[in-house]
């Protein structure tokens, strides 16, 4: 079902199904947020999917409305938050932590003890060095190299990543 206004919140057939949300793309964690919070707030059902050549350690877990997509992977004591996409192959190793309204884009690596912020996104192919903190809404930028923590929210790019908004 495709949705074009939030006017279908309201209609009582809405209960009958469950949701996921498929907003993916820069600069649209605020948006997804905002449904995804929409559809909570209505009791409404929201699932998490794994895809089926998709890959989730024992030890790890994932919240409402996350998706693991195909061939992704995700280590052992993994958390990864609410409404949060793991694009085709990305890779997060262990005792990492997504927060909610992430979105880790195909092929991007996130390495050891990683920490990554609210509302950010890990572009394509990116990678993010052992233990690495990232703060809530950052954009590292397809093919980066994050090396150090980022502390402060903007568009990071390069290797190594550097703010550049």
């Amino acid at each position: 079902m495709r949705l074009d206004s939030d006017d279908w919140l309201d209609a009582a057939k809405a209960r009958d199904y469950t949701y996921m949300i498929a907003v993916g793309q820069v600069h649209v964690s605020p948006l997804r947020a905002r449904l995804f919070g929409e559809l909570m707030s209505r009791g409404l059902d929201v699932c998490t999917l794994i895809a089926s050549d998709a890959y989730c350690a024992h030890g790890s877990s994932m919240g409402l409305g996350s998706v693991l997509m195909r061939r992704s992977v995700v280590g052992p004591n993994v958390r990864i938050g609410q409404n949060c996409i793991v694009n085709t192959g990305a890779i997060i190793e262990h005792d990492v932590v997504v927060d909610d309204h992430c979105h880790i884009s195909t092929g991007a690596i996130l390495n050891g003890g990683v920490r990554i912020g609210c509302g950010t996104l890990i572009g394509s192919g990116a990678v993010i060095l052992q233990q690495a903190s990232i703060c809530e809404s950052v954009v590292i930028g397809a093919g980066s190299v994050v090396i150090d923590d980022v502390s402060s929210p903007g568009v990071y790019v390069g290797a190594p990543a550097r703010r550049i908004k």
